[in-house]
Formats: structure tokens, C-alpha cells, sequence
């Protein structure tokens, strides 16, 4: 948010930032004039430099034909590119005047931007002179902060200030009461707002800003209760509203207040803080809390860090900082009090490197995958002021350039216009804020308490899961709720319900619900209804009972409006034996939330959300097409110098085109294999006479012909210079080419050679003998972006061409040569049987609806109807062909996502949660789930390979799509199809616990396994990379699903379920290959990883999750898997620091609870470890 942006926001919301005009303002012999006004803002900032945009308004005449702008800057900015003004520069004086014939009309804003190439701290100017006279804009106080690129924004502000207080009057109906309560929030330093009520036995909040929507219990201190949110900006509007703990509950009407950043109230007590050192660092402290941990960003690098305590002061000091730096941070702080920690939003603070010390910026945006790249220098810049392009064995890790920058300086990618068709620049991508709206309709099962025996029902979600155990006889749990009002929903008419239930402490014990309405709250029921019974299960592991798979038996009375009204859910055992234990209170990231939903209309929860700008992703030349007289392959681009067509002819052609694209034809439509307005093949440079070839196999020579128009249109209305080559670009590549050699085992060891030359892999490079280094080079593994990691996997192509030869060379691992290949492949990202929409008028509106404004919000719209609108454009009858479709149909979901990547020009997947009320993926993984299909095409194809001999279970496919009928090719294409779609989805989610909810998924099972043997330097790199990863999945510990609790720990089972497949032997090289050593080492420090990480986390936290598993996982480690990798290596350091685990693990507090399932190690050839 630019500072005109600043100024608007605060000027609507009725914040007074100056009054300027026919007031003048002195400081000093200087007078801000009235006719004059200036606004900056840094439009662009990508790490070598930045782009600033001066917005010049005069007011001095009608018109000026001859002016100047004067500001001071520091010398550091070099290279200055400038457009609207001529520049000049003596020193840190900085001129810029008007072009010959160019007039400042009064009132109308002059547009300059100015462009420099400049490291460290990124200079504001202080003040302007329009011919000599102080402009407005110089003389407010001004304040830095990190903008949502990293740039610093200027805010101007006067210097009188608001008091930092506000307090809420809200009427709760009772005098007594109200005089009682006092509520509101108080501004305090550092962009942190404390909100706060007294006069309540607790108290809940929740609040809304731009950058951050929360539902907390708010902490008990001092009679009161407080809750803190950090992360805050001058401008930014704060709606928030309290839940009161007062006759029964109520909520308090929403408030809005602008937080203004002005004189806050400066407080140290329970408030974490971040102070710039004289040693050129900064400390982060925090007392009056048992413990804290920080976690920090500094570029490419990650630190997790609990804080020393130190007479009673926790603190932590970084060092080695840079003026200008910026440190991106969040808190989680331990709590004396329910539910033991809160965690805080990111927030920035920018290094003055003693000079102008800088606020708190924003929330450092998160996105599902790390694979976000830093913006490009901007369009204008010419070759010159660019630094050379690194070589693409670039290392992606700390203290290396990324590869993902590489790009041609001349191409300015955010220049995609998705107005299509239009050949105008939009303006620069910016931070949106979207509102979503979401019904309040579920009431969530809370448990009784010695202060509360009546269980209630509650509109918000709890903090921790706990289970109550329905009586004997014919009592019951009863979940009541009070003081209801809101009308009939006609259209939903009837109650639901979710209760998960446990009978593994009771045996199997039936569940019946009943729900009651008494519609006045005068004690008279006035509808009642009974449902059927279900079981809990003897088993580990909870189960659902709910009213879809449980019906309605019986109802008496009918649904009226509720006023004041009273609603319960009982519970009880129709057998009368007892139980069983249903699971209340649970959090939403615990994922087995009891609830019930009536049919009647409450508030609407309104949700501003920040939706962040694309981060560009920059092609190298290597997979880019050249002209197409350079090569055959190759289509040609967009010229601005030689236009494909008159811009006025742009709309038919695209109507008549799209019209072409979607018509039905031989085998389907274009649109229902492709991107649905072919805008994949306008970026992957297909030649004309290719698209125009394989479109003939299926439309008329018109319409090929309309196709091939369409394609050049939508290249000259996105201006796109620059095209993928088909043969080279594989999409999500990580670092977008594969290493090099002629075999998978050549390219194996290239990958072993890359750990160890280009990233310096400390797992390949040194000996893991401490705790120190175990703990560098568990860092090392989760800095490395799996996006950016080169590997020898080759990932498939967009489509595969057997008119332009064999496809898959040097895939086989049996052909030393690396010249065999396959006649025809399925192995591509394109779907071979078409999609046919239900109605596809509504299918193709939906994502012109889309298209026109391509936002993660609008892709997940279009795309969450693939699966249910969509039928297959073949007659399929048998299961073959079923399994077959489902497999085509979920390549066509893959295929929309990355082209809605290819559009946002970026490779950030798509926020899953964006669009839900809880938007983290924890709180939402079903439809995290429903989102990535990339996992999902591999694994059809692992359960339904290509070779099968028989019928059963087997992916048949129709005749018309070429494939190989060699069944060892078929064999061989089944096992290239998982590990490419495999990897895929693993840069997608790196701890696998959002991409399918089995168990086989979730430990791994099936992927790294696809690697031993031929490929075992890759197998044992991703088990290193993938227990780093689980180990580190925080706010996964509690989550329901098979192997999800207990992520997010070392001394857990679940960082061992690589241990999966790999139970009784390392699939190691023999001595004389040449990958042996590299690969003996890495899996050997894996190992010794492992003991010192298990060993630090009991340590620090006294806890473990499973201990006897942990116990037995880690005496796996010690024994059987050291055996195999090192047998004859010396380990009286793993000795002792496995029998000091083992002492700890018998002290520790136990983590894991009675519902959580799948223990795995049951049958590891190592024996039990006694930790009782």
C-alpha cells in the first residue's frame, strides 16, 4: 500500500491527516505552499533496485510551462531510468523538470517514475520544492514501513496524535451489567493493538484487518482478560467484536476503528518486543511468560528459536544485520492459562543500521509453497543496468542466487493483460483486499466443567479436544444453547449433525441423537426429533456419526422463527449400557469438530482478507523459443513493431476462435483437454503448422484455421515476447531444466554431485557428530525450495508428439545408450479423452468470468466444478474405462492449475484456503485435499498401472490414443508417469498431509520407493528432506486423519514413517559404483541426524508423541539402519546420545491421545524399547 493509498484509506475512515490548503504550515524559514502537492510511493522493489512513482499536483496557475521538482536523495542510487520528467542529479540534490511542450494544468496529478539500481536501505525523500516553493507532503513526521514486497513506504503524519485508547459502549440489557464492563483496545509500539475486557468470567475475540482474521479465547490477567495482534499499519481498519461470558454468552455489535500508528502507548509486561543493539543486531524479549519461541526470515534463511531466560527476561539476540535489512518475524508464547501458547501474525522490521530505526511492517504474506520468487527489475530498464545471468547450476540455498531470476532483461512479465482482448499495460500488481462473506449457522459441542455441568453449544469453535462419556441407563448428554433469534431458513428446512464418537475404552457402544427446539425459550418444546442410532467402534480412532449416514426416524411439531428461543442436542445409549466417549471441544485444526447446523438465518461473518500480488517467475533461455526461422518447433511471438492483427479486429478474432476452440468435434473439443481459451498453447511456442496439424485431427480446416488466429491473438493481447519451448519446458521442473546425462543412473549421480559442489549439502559433505551440526543441517534441508532444487527426474512435457520422434530418451535405466524411446506416451500433462461440461454454456461463462480476472478467488470458483459438472466425451461403460476417464479428468484439473499459473506468470500454487472461513490449510485440509491434483494423477496410475496382463484393476484405454504395446515400455511409462506427477505434487506439499488422506500418502508410501535402485541418490535425499519436513509441520500435532497427529516433532513417530517400504534393508550401491560413497554418506547422516534432533527436541520440550514408537523408531535408526549404511563406522556417540534418549523418553510427558491412530511399528525387525 503506496502512501496515497495510506492517505485515501485514513481520509474515508475520518482520519485527519493535514490540513493543508488555506492553512500554511511552518518549520523553520519554510512554508509549505498550498499550490503545490506531492505524493511517492515505491511501486516496484526486486532486491538490486526499485521503482518509485512522484505523483506532482500544482495549484499555482492554470497552467505551468516551465518547472522544476527539487528533493534530496542519498548518492548510493545509480543508474536512474526516468519517464514524464527529465533527471539530473549534483550530488544528493535530485532535479527533475518538465519536457519541452509538457504542461502541469492545474489540478491534474503529473505522473514521474524514476527507476534506480540500488542495494541496502531504500531512501524516502524528505520533502519537495516546485520552483523553489516547500510542497505539501515534506513536513509531516514520517514513518517507515516494509511494504508487502519488501519495499519501505513513507507515511506522513502530523504530529498531534489521537489518544491510544478506544473503548467499546455496547448495551448487553442490563444496567448492572453494562456498568460492570469495560472493552475496547489500546494501541501500543511497534504496530500491536491490545484488545481487552473487564467485568466478564471470559471472553472471546475476534477481529478482522487487511492482513489477518482471528477467533481467540482471549488470556486472564489481572482480574481481566487481553488478547494481542501484532502486525498492524497506519491505515489499516480493524473491525472486531467480543463474546462476552455473560448470561450464558453474547456478542457485542461490531466496531471498526482505524489503527492510526500515532503515540502509542509504549508497555513492556507479557508483551513481546524487538529492539535494535548497539552490536547491529536485534533482540527479541518478552517476560511475564513461562516461555517463547521466534521464528524469523532473513532472505532465503529460517530460524526457529526458543528464547534464553534470563532473570526472568526471555530474550534472543540476531546479529550480523545490514542497515536496511529486512527481518520478517512471528511469536509463539507460552501461556500459564488454557490452551497453553498463542501464536502472532508475521510482522517486519526493517535494520536502520543506526540511522532512522523502522516500525513494523506487514504480515509477511504466506503462500502454501516457498517457491515464491523476487519481482524482476522493471520493463524499462535497459541490458545494461541488469547484472549478468547466473549459470543455471546455481545452488538454491542461503548465500546463492536464485535460479528462478533468470530472465531476459528486455521481457517484462508483469505486462500480461488479463482484460483480453486489449493490447494496453495494466497498472503494477498490488496487494487486493477481498471481503468474503460466510453463514453462521454451526453450533459446535462444548463440554461440561466443575463450573458449567450443563454442556452447551456454541457459534465458535474450541481450543482443545476433550471426551465426555454418555451415562448409563436412560440419562443423557444434553448440549444446550439459550437466548436464540433468527428466522426459518426455508431453503435449508432441516437440522444436521456431526458427532465423532470413540468406543475403543467401552467396547462397541450405539449413539442416538435427539434435537429439541423450543422456539420462545418458554420451557415448552416445540418441535422434537429422533434419529437413528449408529456405533462407535472397539478400535483405535474415532468415528462419525452424523445425519446424512444417520437419518431422521421421527419428528413432532414444525420449524417457526426462533425468538429468544432454546435448542439441545441430546446424546444418548439406546442399549443403556454406557457410552460411548464423544469428542467435543476441538479446535479446527484438530479436524474432528462435533457440531450441529439448524435451519435458520444468523449473521453473516465478514472476513477482509489480503490477497497477495503473484510474485513473476522469469523463464531461462535454455527452455524459451527462438524465431521460428531459428528453429522449426517454434511459433512466433508477440512484436510490437509487427502486430499480428489491427487491434480493432482482436475481438471478432478471439470470439470467432474461441468459438473454433470449443467446438465439439472428433473425440471432443479443443477446450475440454486444453486451457479452456487456449491460453497453454499461446505461452508454449507450438509452431503454427503443429497446432494447425493436430488440430485437424479433430475440427475442420476452418476452424484449424480459426484456432491458429486465436492463438496469435491471445499472444498479441497478452504481449507475450517470450514462449515456452515445447520440447524443452516441462512444467514445475525444479529449476525449470533436469541435470544432465544420458541415463537415469548418469543423472543420478549428477544429483549427488549437486548436493554436494553446488549446494554444499552438509548431509554429503561432512560428518553429523554433533547436535550443532545435526541442527544446521536440519536448517539446511527446509531452506532448500524443492521448486528450485535441480534434479535428474525428468518431469513430463506438456504433450508428447510422435511426429517429431520418439518420445522419453534416455529414460530407460536398462539402455546404457540413452538413445531408446517410446513410440507413444500417455506420460504428458495434457489429457488424451476429453472432458464434455453438463451445460456448457454455464461452463465456459464460469471461466470467461474467470479469465477476465484471473485471482486465486476466481480460479478455485471455476475449478471446484470440474469434478461434478464434467462427464467423459467417450461412451465409458466398463470399470477399465471408468478408471480410465477418472484419471483423464483429474489431468484436465492439473492442467487448469498450472495454466492459471502460467497466466498469473508465476509458479506460487494457488491459495486453498483463500476462500474459506478458515483459511489455513490445517483448519481446511479436505478442500486443500480437492485442490491438488497433481498427487492424485499419480497415484491412479500407481493403483492402475498401464502394464497389467489383466483386465482387473488395470488403466485400459481406448484404442484411438496412441500408446506402446510392448509391455515393458508400458511398464516402464507407468513408473515415469508416478515419479514425475509424484514430485509434483511433493514441491507442493513437502510434509504430504495435504495431498490425499490415506495413510499410504501421508508416510510417503509409494513415492520414495519409486526411487530405489536405479535412482537411490534421490531415494535418499528425499527421506532426509522429508523427515526435516514432518518433523517441522507445525499445527499439524492434534490433526484427526491416519498419521497426522504428531507431526511438527522429532521425538514423534511420524518424521520415521519414511521408515515405510525400507524396513529391512537400505537399498544401497555396491562399492564399485561411482555413487556409492556420495549416497553411503548422505543416508549414514541421515541417520546420526536423526539421534541428535530426537535427542535436542526431548530435551527442550520434555514431551514426545508415542514413546514407545519414538523409542523403537530411533533404535531402527541406531541399529538396523547404521548396520546397513556404516557397519564397520564408530558410534559411541550415537551410543550414549541413544541411551540419554531413551532416559528422557521415560520421563517425558506423553503427547499422543486415546483416538490418535497408526502406530507402523508394530512390525520393524528391531526390538521394543522399554520407556515405562
Amino acid at each position: 500500500m503506496g502512501i496515497q493509498k495510506v492517505q485515501k484509506r485514513l481520509q474515508e475512515n475520518g482520519v485527519v491527516l493535514a490540513a493543508v490548503g488555506s492553512m500554511l504550515l511552518g518549520l523553520g524559514c519554510d512554508v509549505i505552499s498550498p499550490n503545490c502537492k506531492v505524493e511517492y510511493e515505491v511501486l516496484d522493489d526486486w532486491g538490486g533496485g526499485f521503482r518509485a512513482g512522484i505523483s506532482l499536483t500544482q495549484n499555482q496557475s492554470d497552467s505551468l510551462d516551465s518547472w522544476v521538482l527539487e528533493y534530496e536523495a542519498p548518492n548510493q542510487l545509480q543508474s536512474p531510468i526516468v519517464t514524464g520528467a527529465r533527471w539530473d542529479s549534483d550530488g544528493k540534490r535530485k532535479t527533475l523538470s518538465g519536457f519541452d511542450g509538457t504542461f502541469l494544468n492545474r489540478g491534474e496529478p503529473h505522473e514521474v517514475t524514476v527507476a534506480f539500481s540500488n542495494q541496502g536501505h531504500r531512501p524516502v525523500p524528505e520533502s519537495f520544492r516546485l520552483n523553489g516553493q516547500l510542497c505539501e507532503g515534506g513536513l509531516f513526521e514520517k514513518i517507515n514501513w516494509a511494504g508487502p514486497m519488501g519495499e519501505v513506504i513513507s507515511f506522513l503524519r502530523l504530529q498531534a496524535a489521537p489518544s491510544p485508547t478506544t473503548r467499546v459502549q455496547d448495551s448487553l440489557g442490563s444496567s448492572s451489567i453494562s456498568e460492570s464492563l469495560e472493552m475496547g483496545l489500546t494501541e501500543l509500539d511497534k504496530g500491536v493493538a491490545r484488545f481487552f475486557v473487564q467485568g466478564t468470567d471470559w471472553a472471546d475475540l475476534q477481529v478482522e484487518s487487511p492482513h489477518t482474521s482471528r477467533h481467540h479465547r482471549m488470556q486472564t490477567y489481572d482480574s481481566g482478560h487481553e488478547y494481542l495482534v501484532f502486525g498492524l499499519r497506519p491505515g489499516d481498519l480493524i473491525r472486531f467484536r467480543f463474546l462476552l461470558g455473560v448470561d450464558g454468552q453474547r456478542w457485542t455489535e461490531w466496531q471498526e476503528v482505524v489503527f492510526s500508528g500515532m503515540n502509542s502507548e509504549v508497555r513492556r509486561q507479557r508483551v513481546p518486543r524487538v529492539i535494535e543493539t548497539e552490536a547491529g543486531g536485534l533482540a527479541f524479549e518478552v517476560e511475564g511468560h513461562p516461555w517463547a519461541e521466534v521464528h524469523i526470515k532473513t532472505g532465503p534463511t529460517f530460524l526457529s528459536q526458543r528464547l534464553d531466560p534470563s532473570q526472568g527476561l526471555l530474550r534472543f539476540e540476531l546479529p550480523g544485520l545490514a542497515g536496511g535489512e529486512q527481518v520478517d518475524y512471528r511469536w509463539v508464547v507460552g501461556l500459564d492459562q488454557p490452551p497453553g501458547q498463542y501464536d502472532t501474525d508475521w510482522s517486519s522490521h526493517i535494520y536502520s543500521g543506526g540511522d532512522d530505526p523502522q516500525g513494523p511492517g506487514p504480515p509477511l504474506p504466506i503462500s502454501e509453497s516457498d517457491g515464491d520468487f523476487n519481482p524482476t527489475p522493471p520493463p524499462s530498464a535497459p541490458s545494461e543496468d541488469v547484472p549478468p545471468l547466473p549459470p543455471v547450476t546455481t545452488p538454491p540455498v542461503a548465500g546463492g542466487t536464485d535460479p528462478l531470476e533468470l530472465a531476459d532483461p528486455g521481457e517484462d512479465l508483469s505486462s500480461v493483460n488479463h482484460d483480453s482482448p486489449s493490447t494496453s499495460n495494466p497498472e503494477p500488481d498490488v496487494d487486493l483486499v477481498e471481503r468474503f462473506a460466510f453463514e453462521s449457522d454451526t453450533l459446535f459441542l462444548v463440554a461440561s466443567s466443575a463450573d458449567s455441568p450443563m454442556a452447551g453449544l456454541s457459534f465458535s469453535p474450541g481450543d482443545l479436544g476433550a471426551f465426555e462419556m454418555i451415562p448409563a441407563g436412560p440419562e443423557s448428554l444434553v448440549y444446550r444453547v439459550t437466548g436464540l433469534t433468527a428466522d426459518y431458513d426455508e431453503i435449508e428446512q432441516a437440522s444436521a449433525f456431526q458427532i465423532w464418537v470413540d468406543g475403543w475404552r467401552t467396547g462397541v457402544a450405539y449413539v442416538q441423537a435427539r434435537i429439541k427446539y423450543d422456539f420462545e425459550g418458554d420451557g415448552v418444546i416445540d418441535r422434537e426429533e429422533r434419529y437413528t442410532a449408529g456405533p462407535a467402534h472397539a478400535q483405535r480412532g474415532l468415528d462419525p456419526y452424523g445425519s446424512d449416514d444417520f437419518p431422521l426416524l421421527e419428528s413432532t411439531g414444525v420449524f417457526r422463527d426462533l425468538r429468544a428461543g432454546t435448542v439441545e442436542l441430546e446424546l444418548s445409549n439406546p442399549h443403556f449400557t454406557g457410552g460411548p466417549q464423544v469428542f467435543t471441544d476441538a479446535a479446527t485444526t484438530e479436524g474432528t469438530q462435533s457440531w450441529l447446523e439448524i435451519p435458520y438465518d444468523f449473521s453473516v461473518i465478514e472476513v477482509d482478507r489480503s490477497v497477495a500480488s503473484p510474485s513473476p517467475v522469469f523463464f531461462p533461455d535454455e527452455v524459451v523459443c527462438g524465431s521460428p526461422e531459428q528453429d522449426p518447433r517454434c511459433g512466433p511471438a508477440y512484436n510490437e513493431d509487427s502486430l499480428f492483427f489491427p487491434p480493432s479486429e482482436l475481438p471478432s478474432i478471439h470470439q470467432n476462435g474461441l468459438e473454433a476452440f470449443r467446438a465439439s468435434g472428433v473425440h471432443g473439443a479443443c477446450a475440454t483437454c486444453h486451457v479452456p481459451d487456449a491460453f497453454d498453447l499461446a505461452v508454449i511456442g507450438y509452431s503454427d503448422e503443429d497446432i494447425r496439424r493436430r488440430a485437424l485431427e479433430h475440427v475442420s480446416e476452418t476452424q484449424a484455421e480459426a484456432i491458429v488466429r486465436l492463438i496469435h491473438a491471445q499472444r498479441q493481447s497478452h504481449e507475450l515476447r517470450r514462449l515456452l519451448h515445447p520440447a524443452r519446458f516441462r512444467p514445475l521442473q525444479p529449476g525449470f531444466s533436469p541435470l544432465p546425462g544420458l541415463t537415469p543412473q548418469d543423472r543420478d549421480l549428477a544429483f549427488l554431485e549437486y548436493l554436494r559442489d553446488e549446494v554444499g549439502l552438509l548431509l554429503v559433505t561432512d560428518r553429523i557428530d554433533s547436535r550443532e551440526k545435526a541442527l544446521q543441517a536440519e536448517q539446511q534441508l527446509l531452506e532448500l525450495d524443492l521448486h528450485r532444487l535441480r534434479i535428474g527426474v525428468r518431469l513430463d512435457r506438456w504433450s508428447e508428439d510422435e511426429f517429431h520422434g520418439l518420445s522419453h530418451m534416455g529414460q530407460d535405466p536398462l539402455d546404457g545408450s540413452g538413445l531408446s524411446g517410446q513410440v507413444g506416451s500417455v506420460a504428458e500433462w495434457l489429457p488424451n479423452m476429453a472432458i464434455r461440461p453438463d451445460h456448457e454454456s454455464d461452463f465456459y461463462r464460469d471461466f470467461d468470468t474467470y479469465a477476465q480476472n484471473p485471482t486465486d478467488v476466481a480460479f478455485w470458483t471455476f475449478y471446484d466444478q470440474i469434478g461434478a459438472a464434467t462427464g467423459s466425451e467417450e461412451h465409458v461403460a466398463s470399470e477399465s474405462e471408468k478408471r480410465a476417464f477418472e484419471w483423464m479428468q483429474t489431468k484436465y484439473q492439473a492442467v487448469q492449475v498450472v495454466g492459471h499459473m502460467l497466466r498469473q506468470r508465476t509458479l506460487r500454487y494457488p491459495d486453498r484456503g483463500i476462500d474459506q472461513l478458515y483459511p489455513d490449510l490445517i483448519s481446511n485440509r479436505t478442500t486443500a485435499i480437492d485442490r491438488q491434483p497433481f498427487w492424485r494423477v499419480g497415484d491412479l496410475i500407481r493403483q492402475h498401472p498401464l502394464n497389467c496382463d489383466a483386465p482387473h484393476g488395470c488403466m485400459f484405454l481406448p484404442e484411438f490414443i496412441p500408446n506402446e504395446t510392448n509391455l515393458q515400455k508400458r511398464t516402464l511409462q507407468s513408473r515415469i508417469l508416478e515419479r514425475a506427477w509424484f514430485w509434483a505434487g511433493w514441491m507442493v506439499d513437502p510434509p504430504l498431509l495435504t495431498s490425499d488422506p490415506s495413510f499410504e500418502t501421508v508416510s510417503g508410501d509409494y513415492f520414495y520407493p519409486l526411487h530405489q535402485g536405479h535412482w537411490g541418490g534421490h531415494y535418499a535425499f528425499i527421506m532426509a528432506k522429508m523427515s526435516a519436513e514432518k518433523a517441522n509441520a507445525k499445527g499439524w500435532d492434534k490433526m484427526a486423519g491416519p498419521g497426522v497427529a504428531g507431526h511438527g516433532k522429532w521425538a514423534s513417530i511420524r518424521p520415521f514413517l519414511v521408515y515405510k517400504h525400507s524396513e529391512f534393508q537400505r537399498p544401497m550401491f555396491s562399492p564399485n559404483d561411482p555413487r556409492y560413497l556420495l549416497q553411503k554418506r548422505l543416508l549414514t547422516n541421515t541417520a546420526r541426524m536423526w539421534l541428535y534432533l530426537v535427542h535436542e527436541d526431548l530435551d527442550r520440550t520434555g514431551a514426545a508423541f508415542d514413546r514407545a514408537g519414538t523409542a523403537k523408531a530411533i533404535n531402527f535408526a541406531r541399529l538396523n539402519w547404521l548396520e546397513g549404511t556404516d557397519p564397520t563406522g564408530s558410534r559411541e556417540d550415537v551410543e550414549e546420545i541413544f541411551s540419554e534418549i531413551v532416559q528422557l523418553l521415560r520421563s517425558a510427558n506423553e503427547e499422543r491421545q486415546q483416538h490418535h491412530t497408526d502406530d507402523l511399528y508394530d512390525y520393524l525387525p528391531v526390538a521394543d524399547v522399554d520407556v515405562d
